[in-house]
């Protein structure tokens, strides 16, 4: 089971962690282990925003692990996490409490996800629809998007006028109300 459990560990960019009822490692996967630059003797039964930097994001993470572990409820937060060479990348990180058979918080397991490249991707993205729209908005011609289910996701003006809608109120509607 414990072999099982650090080799699924190591499926995960980043890795898996494993912590007492107060919030001590007593495990990281050696992904993570890896990226941060440590060693598990100097890390083991320390609380985890201590291995990690920058402070700053992790200040913030810590005030809501500590909310979760009072409330014994799961919790998560994406912050920036430095590597041993200096990169940053985005992590976010998920807990959840494990408990005795009372009912009581025996200790917490998570995992930690790289999602630099998706935050990347999300903002290329969104600077594409930004600049779309200012093309299309300028546009004489009218022009909208519709969803599987053919109601609005966007117009531009020329197509409200057309529609005789506003744009603001387009958004969502069926496409057969553009009779």
């Amino acid at each position: 089971s414990e072999r099982r459990y650090r080799s699924i560990s190591e499926a995960f960019a980043f890795g898996m962690w494993s912590a007492d009822e107060h919030g001590r490692l007593t495990f990281v996967s050696s992904r993570l282990l890896l990226f941060l630059g440590a060693v598990w003797e100097n890390v083991q039964q320390r609380p985890w925003s201590s291995v990690l930097t920058p402070q700053s994001d992790i200040e913030r993470a810590a005030a809501r692990w500590q909310r979760g572990m009072a409330a014994g409820e799961p919790w998560g937060w994406e912050s920036s996490l430095r590597g041993a060479d200096g990169t940053v990348r985005r992590v976010w990180t998920r807990g959840i409490p494990l408990r005795h058979a009372d009912g009581q918080v025996s200790g917490w397991a998570g995992f930690s996800l790289d999602v630099t490249d998706r935050r990347a991707a999300e903002a290329d993205r969104d600077q594409a629809r930004q600049r779309l729209e200012v093309v299309t908005d300028l546009m004489a011609v009218g022009v909208a998007q519709c969803n599987r289910q053919l109601e609005f996701v966007w117009s531009n003006p020329a197509y409200a006028r057309q529609i005789g809608l506003a744009s603001e109120h387009i958004q969502g509607r069926p496409m057969q109300d553009a009779r």
